[in-house]
């Protein structure tokens, strides 16, 4: 079962759970002026950052903001609870190139933020646009040592934020790189190459198995690529298509998941890809 699946400790598919959590090193009160501020700092968009103070919780410490734009939504809420133990130890499994340091940090974190987009009229791409906006403004208004895409189904540390903090512009290489997870799954013999978080987007996640385990940084780039196109021109590639995909001659095949692959995917399922003959004068 995939690391969701084994969290919400049922059939991923009957949930899509989407958002972010990140883990602080300690508990802060948000200050909305800041927030505000930061936002208009890296996106130059004002924005709007309200507390509720009915929805506060002074038990867990609980508080929350809402952000808009004016045409989007997104919901933060801060606790002085960190992330549930499953969850990090989940994590760590998942995270195979997590340095020490950053390991350590994540199990000693104190206290968390969950970042939820709020539907609203616009596109699905708009909307993940701007709580992804929101995710990296949180991380220069908080003490996030990381954070974990709930769909994505990934970890990524604050050091591997660093670069997208500098950006003043939300490209579809970024929303893919901080909403989608990649993973690869030794099935004995083959390989099982996956995507998680697509459905985000509006778009079915993607997957591809292979049995030469070189071929796998190509097969990345390829799942890499379609689901960046994907984010860009919406659900176009359909099962029964076929494309060549990678633009070296091979033609795929597009097709519908298994019974059994589909108990991983939500809502949106998956596009199995399925490599084919070489295309004519290739």
């Amino acid at each position: 079962m995939s690391l969701l699946g084994r969290l919400l400790g049922r059939n991923s598919k009957e949930r899509t759970p989407s958002g972010f959590v990140l883990a602080l090193s300690d508990f802060i009160d948000l200050n909305p002026a800041e927030v505000m501020q930061a936002f208009f700092d890296q996106w130059g968009t004002k924005v709007a950052c309200e507390e509720n103070q009915e929805w506060a919780d002074p038990v867990r410490k609980s508080r929350k903001y809402m952000l808009t734009d004016g045409k989007q939504a997104a919901l933060v809420t801060v606790t002085n609870e960190p992330l549930r133990d499953e969850l990090v130890k989940l994590t760590l499994e998942a995270s195979s190139t997590i340095s020490a340091e950053d390991k350590s940090a994540l199990q000693g974190h104190q206290a968390s933020v969950l970042l939820e987009s709020v539907p609203t009229s616009q596109s699905l791409t708009e909307q993940m646009q701007f709580a992804t906006q929101v995710l990296l403004v949180l991380f220069r208004c908080t003490p996030a040592v990381g954070y974990v895409s709930l769909a994505g189904q990934m970890y990524r540390t604050m050091e591997s934020m660093k670069p997208f903090l500098a950006e003043s512009s939300m490209s579809p290489e970024m929303l893919y790189l901080l909403n989608v997870g990649v993973q690869n799954v030794d099935e004995g013999g083959s390989w099982w190459m996956h995507t998680h978080g697509l459905g985000q987007f509006g778009l079915p996640d993607l997957q591809i198995r292979f049995s030469d385990k070189a071929q796998a940084n190509y097969y990345h780039d390829l799942l890499s690529n379609t689901s960046i196109y994907g984010i860009v021109e919406g659900p176009v590639i359909k099962v029964g298509d076929t494309a060549e995909l990678a633009g070296d001659g091979v033609v795929y095949k597009i097709v519908s998941v298994n019974r059994v692959d589909s108990r991983h995917f939500g809502s949106n399922g998956a596009l199995d890809i399925r490599p084919q003959l070489r295309s004519y004068g290739a």
